[in-house]
């Protein structure tokens, strides 16, 4: 159809189209260099980011979060090699993370701060680059994004080894943030069992075999044996047996196992 059609024609149009490369912006995965803060993201735009995962026989996971928000609900959306949002996703019982796939963040451990992505090397993470989008749809938004590796030694967050009949007393744990520990279950063990004793506050308690317990596990079911670990969150203390399991003798399964407290 003519649009002009009854009317005198416009005048000539002249434009410039400019093209130019916006390369995300590079954050270290732990250390120095591990954070970057974004004012006044204008709303639906998005934001990139990308981290290298390293090789390392230390590290046991990763913390990815918004902190700082002041403006906006901003959310994060992580990709491996690819620009978020994937159209692949990984889920809390993936043992690996295929190129081109993704995952979003929830709230952080409290419930209430804000996305956080915690996934255990293997469960599904693995070494190599990953994209992260930040992206408000509706609001102008202010955040700072955090990237922290979690290991056994030399990270910002420690795994802390814990014998099987020991006991560890944290008197600090921030709001929103986790405290992790080892435990090495051996053959011989009959049962196992947890017990978390607030002193104040109140925390949740997550167990898995093997990795670490994951953010995407889901929140009305669980297993210590995958599906990002079995997740304890009542009001007050918490309690977690392992007694053996049906057809496999009279002792629990042996192996490593990895305690969260958040």
């Amino acid at each position: 159809a003519d649009l002009n059609a009854g009317t005198d024609p416009d005048p000539a149009a002249s434009y410039t189209v400019r093209v130019q490369a916006l390369p995300p912006t590079q954050l270290a995965f732990d250390g120095p260099g591990n954070s970057v803060s974004e004012t006044n993201q204008a709303p639906g735009v998005w934001q990139y980011f990308t981290v290298t995962v390293p090789t390392n026989a230390n590290l046991l996971g990763w913390d990815l979060r918004l902190t700082g928000v002041t403006a906006g609900s901003p959310q994060i959306s992580v990709s491996r090699d690819t620009l978020p949002p994937a159209a692949q996703p990984v889920y809390s019982y993936s043992t690996t993370w295929p190129s081109g796939a993704g995952t979003g963040g929830g709230a952080d451990w409290s419930g209430c701060g804000g996305p956080l992505l915690e996934v255990g090397m293997g469960n599904p993470l693995q070494a190599g680059t990953y994209y992260i989008g930040v992206q408000d749809p509706t609001y102008t938004s202010s955040y700072t994004l955090v990237s922290r590796g979690i290991g056994l030694a030399g990270y910002s967050i420690p795994v802390q080894p814990l014998d099987l009949t020991g006991s560890v007393t944290n008197l600090a744990l921030p709001v929103g943030e986790a405290a992790y520990y080892q435990v090495v279950v051996a053959s011989n063990t009959p049962d196992w069992k947890l017990h978390l004793g607030m002193v104040a506050g109140d925390a949740l308690l997550m167990v898995q075999k093997d990795w670490l317990p994951s953010s995407l596990a889901p929140g009305y079911y669980g297993s210590p044996y995958g599906y990002g670990g079995q997740r304890m969150l009542k009001p007050g203390d918490e309690q977690w047996a392992m007694l053996p399991d049906n057809g496999n003798g009279s002792n629990v399964t042996a192996g490593t196992y990895y305690v969260l407290v958040a």
